[in-house]
């Protein structure tokens, strides 16, 4: 069982439990005491913890395909539902990047919306991988570009 501590007792505690996250892998649940009725509680997790599981569970496989017709690189992101093409691979890479950084971008600036849709609510932990990212090099390379 995970212990669930009070609001008021993590805030007298919170150096203990961090400690506890950080050091030995431990997650706390933490609720508001005062609300009974809600059931809701918030975790304290090691940040490097939760990022190792999302990057085994949420990997991204891009689908590239060619238009000998239209002589155009088409690739997409199936996970998160995003897509592009260019006339060469390179730069339906690139377009792809930009377009997931601004998703990702929109995604977080309104998340009460895109979390409430029940299409959209997946690509929570694709899209919380790519906010981690320090520039589109790791983008693209998270991506599998």
């Amino acid at each position: 069982m995970l212990q669930v501590n009070s609001i008021s007792q993590a805030r007298t505690e919170f150096q203990k439990l961090f400690k506890q996250a950080v050091l030995h892998n431990r997650e706390f649940l933490t609720e508001n005491a005062k609300e009974t009725t809600s059931g809701e509680t918030v975790s304290i997790i090691r940040t490097k913890l939760l990022d190792e599981w999302l990057d085994r569970a949420y990997t991204f496989n891009p689908v590239w395909e060619y238009d000998e017709e239209n002589k155009l690189w088409s690739v997409t992101l199936p996970e998160i539902r995003v897509y592009t093409d260019a006339p060469t691979k390179e730069e339906a890479a690139e377009q792809l990047v930009d377009l997931v950084l601004d998703y990702c971008e929109d995604y977080f600036n309104r998340l009460d919306l895109f979390t409430a849709l029940p299409d959209r609510r997946g690509h929570y932990p694709y899209l919380r991988r790519i906010a981690r990212c320090r520039d589109a090099a790791q983008v693209k390379e998270v991506l599998n570009l």
